[in-house]
C-alpha cells in the first residue's frame, strides 16, 4: 500500500518551474521570501532563515521547482505561520527524495536562528558585512541542547560552534545563547566559523588542517582577539557541577573547542 501512494505522489510532479515563478508562488500563499536561493546540496535540501521583519531567506534543492503545488503551498503558509504541520507535509516530500536518491538524511526541520537573547541572523549579517563585505553565503542557526545526564560528569570543552561544509550551514551552542554570555563572544564565535566557510582546509600529511596558518593569521584580526580567548576559558562549566545549559561557573577549568 505503501509503495502504490508513493507512485501516485510521483504522477502529480510537474514540469520545473524557473526559480522567480517559484518564488512568486511561495509569495502567493503567504511567504515573504526575501532572498531565494537554488542549490544542488544532497545533504541540507531546504533551509530558512528568518529576519526580524517578517521576512525568510530560503535555500532548496532544485528539485523543489519540480514539487506538487500541495509541497509548494505547504512552504509558502510555513514561511508565514510557521506551522508545524506544514512544515511536516515539506519534510515528507524531502525525505522521500532523499531515500529514491540515496542522499544522506536531510535535517527534518530548520534549525532556530532566534535565540530567547540573540538573533543569529542579525549576527551573521552584521559580521558578514564587517568582515566578508557580505560574500560569504551559508546556513546558521543554534544547535540542539544536550540531554541531561544523571550523576557526576566530567566536562572538559564545549564546541562552542562548528561549520558543516557537506550542509554549508553554521551551529552555534545554544549556552551562548544567555544575557550573561557578552553579544561580543557570540560575534567571535559566528566569524570564526564563516571564517571556515570562506577559506578552504590546507592537505597535510595525514589530515586536512582546519586552524592553518593563515586561517590563524586572520582570525587574530577580530577586535579584542586575546580578551575573546579568556572569555572562552570562563565558559567551560565547572567539571562535574553545573550542565551546558544551566548558567556559567565562576571559574575557569579549561579552553572551549572550537570547530
Amino acid at each position: 500500500m505503501a509503495e502504490k501512494v508513493q507512485q501516485l505522489e510521483m504522477q502529480f510532479e510537474r514540469d520545473a518551474r524557473s526559480a522567480d515563478a517559484f518564488r512568486n508562488e511561495l509569495c502567493q500563499h503567504g511567504g515573504r521570501v526575501t532572498d531565494l536561493a537554488i542549490t544542488r546540496n544532497r545533504v541540507s535540501m531546504v533551509s530558512v532563515r528568518f529576519d526580524g521583519a517578517g521576512g525568510a531567506r530560503v535555500r532548496v534543492h532544485e528539485f523543489f521547482l519540480r514539487a506538487p503545488e500541495d509541497v509548494v503551498v505547504a512552504l509558502g503558509r510555513y514561511l508565514a505561520k510557521r506551522s508545524r504541520h506544514e512544515w511536516n507535509i515539506v519534510g515528507r516530500y524531502v525525505r522521500r527524495h532523499a531515500a529514491d536518491s540515496g542522499a544522506p538524511k536531510a535535517e527534518s526541520r530548520p534549525m532556530p536562528v532566534r535565540g530567547r537573547t540573540y538573533d543569529l541572523g542579525v549576527i551573521y549579517d552584521d559580521i558578514n558585512r564587517r568582515f566578508f563585505a557580505g560574500k560569504v553565503e551559508c546556513g546558521i542557526g543554534w544547535g540542539k541542547r544536550g540531554a541531561r545526564r544523571r550523576g557526576r560528569v566530567r566536562m572538559r570543552t564545549i564546541r562552542f560552534g562548528s561549520y558543516c561544509k557537506a550542509g554549508n550551514i553554521i551551529r552555534i551552542h545554544p549556552m551562548l545563547d544567555q544575557e550573561r554570555v557578552p553579544r561580543e563572544f557570540v560575534e567571535y564565535i559566528v566569524f570564526h566559523e564563516m571564517l571556515h566557510a570562506a577559506m578552504p582546509s590546507v592537505e597535510g600529511r595525514s589530515r586536512n588542517m582546519h586552524h592553518h596558518r593563515a586561517y590563524r593569521m586572520l582570525e587574530r584580526r577580530f577586535p579584542d582577539y586575546e580578551r575573546m580567548q579568556e572569555i572562552a576559558a570562563q565558559l567551560v562549566p565547572a567539571e562535574g557541577k553545573r550542565g551546558m545549559g544551566d548558567g556559567l561557573p565562576p571559574k575557569v577549568v579549561t579552553q572551549g573547542a572550537f570547530h
